[in-house]
């Protein structure tokens, strides 16, 4: 069963193995900065696709490395800064990845 974790700017959790996690941000950043605290790739969607490994549309995130990765500007009428947009949902997946997706402000 896929976790759904809702938080204001920073989520962290762990997956199981092969089940895909979905973070939402309730506020809007204009970056979202994806860590994977494990040594196995972690595979991660902002399109409202839930995230499945190595697929086309998916980011990778590398064993024990951070990610950028700018969400708002694949949404129609996203206005960096605001904070009235539809929340941010990154659906991620893994081997049992510890992770943590944080909102950050400003390019």
């Amino acid at each position: 069963t896929m976790a759904t974790i809702s938080k204001v700017k920073t989520a962290a959790s762990t997956l199981t193995a092969a089940t895909a996690d979905l973070v939402q941000l309730t506020q809007v950043w204009d970056r979202v900065e994806v860590a994977n605290a494990t040594a196995a790739a972690l595979y991660v969607r902002f399109d409202g696709v839930t995230a499945v490994g190595a697929a086309d549309g998916t980011e990778l995130v590398g064993a024990s490395s951070t990610k950028v990765l700018y969400p708002g500007a694949a949404r129609p009428g996203y206005v960096p800064g605001s904070t009235t947009a539809p929340a941010h949902a990154i659906s991620l997946v893994g081997t049992a990845n510890a992770y943590t997706v944080t909102g950050l402000a400003g390019y």
